[in-house]
Formats: C-alpha cells, sequence, structure tokens
C-alpha cells in the first residue's frame, strides 16, 4: 500500500551533510527504485530503493601515516649495526628504539 519514490525525483543520497575525509574521497552516490511482484500476492507491487556508495580510499593518507615511520624506524635499525661496537652512540641509539616503537604504534 505504501509506494516509496525518491525526494525531489533526485536518485541519489543527499550528501549536504557530509564532511569530507581525509583518508575517504566519495566518488558516487546512486540510488535505484525496484519494484518486486511475489507469487504469494497477487500484482501487489512491493517497491523499495536501494543506495550504493561507492569510495576511494586516499594513499596519501596510508601512506603518512603508517608507511613513512616504518620505513624510518627500519632504516634507524639498520644504522644501529653500522656503528661500531664501542660507540656510545650505539648504546643510546639502541635504548631510544623502544621509545620510537611506542610512538609509531600510537600513531
Amino acid at each position: 500500500m505504501l509506494d516509496i519514490s525518491f525526494y525531489d525525483n533526485r536518485a541519489e543520497v543527499d550528501v549536504s551533510d557530509y564532511v569530507i575525509s581525509n583518508e575517504w574521497e566519495l566518488l558516487a552516490q546512486p540510488g535505484i527504485r525496484n519494484v518486486r511482484y511475489y507469487a504469494c500476492c497477487g500484482d501487489q507491487p512491493y517497491p523499495d530503493l536501494t543506495f550504493t556508495l561507492r569510495m576511494r580510499r586516499l594513499s596519501a593518507f596510508y601512506n603518512y601515516t603508517i608507511m613513512l615511520p616504518c620505513v624510518l624506524l627500519s632504516c634507524l635499525t639498520a644504522v644501529i649495526f653500522w656503528l661500531p661496537p664501542e660507540s656510545p652512540a650505539k648504546i643510546m641509539l639502541g635504548s631510544s628504539m623502544p621509545f620510537c616503537l611506542c610512538d609509531i604504534v600510537s600513531v
């Protein structure tokens, strides 16, 4: 008994209140109106609205927050092996590595 349709004949999601994200880009938001007839109910139509959101993940956010710190930490770890064993800088750098790991995990 209920015949639903799009508001103002716009077959898309209303994104007027959408907040732009740093991690995701909204590509499309189409809507489709489907009308189904079931064998049990005769000629009674059953309409529904199906909305789809297409989004793309921005790689810059991922690269700067995950990949860059991991690469820098790996390079810093390699520097420890290049320093001579008797160097005080090696001990100081080796003891500060757990703090660097904690900082990356908290990001």
